[in-house]
């Protein structure tokens, strides 16, 4: 194998790994963001058919359950998708060696997730809060 074909194969690799890392943090931020809709909707239908005493009391907490176990399932799937992007980070990193700047900016991933993780935390909380205030 030639230099040049040796160069062809290394910015092939390094540009689908950089697509791959592109990828997973784009599907991980759209399912974020329609997960979180659909947890803030189902709140407010809560709350306004609360308001109207027409919501059956016995069905809060299992929807609540539902969405409590979808979030904490939600965590490790974030989780999954830093861990990802973590390893692929470290193969393009091993493939920049020869030259000293990091193309993919992992503590910016380490700050989204950690925002992901605290926002999913906080929806916990609340459907737990929703649950006790429904057993009163």
């Amino acid at each position: 194998m030639g230099d040049n074909e040796t160069t062809v194969s290394l910015e092939n690799k390094f540009e689908e790994l950089h697509n791959n890392v592109r990828h997973i943090t784009q599907l991980a931020m759209n399912w974020f963001a329609f997960f979180v809709t659909v947890n803030y909707v189902t709140m407010g239908w809560f709350a306004k058919s609360s308001a109207n005493e027409s919501t059956n009391p016995h069905i809060v907490p299992i929807v609540a359950g539902v969405f409590i176990v979808q979030n904490v399932l939600g965590v490790f799937g974030i989780a999954g998708v830093l861990l990802s992007a973590k390893t692929m980070t470290k193969q393009v990193n091993d493939l920049e060696k020869p030259h000293s700047d990091k193309s993919i900016p992992m503590w910016l991933y380490y700050f989204i997730g950690g925002f992901l993780i605290i926002v999913l935390g906080s929806l916990i909380y609340a459907w737990a809060s929703i649950i006790c205030q429904n057993s009163k």
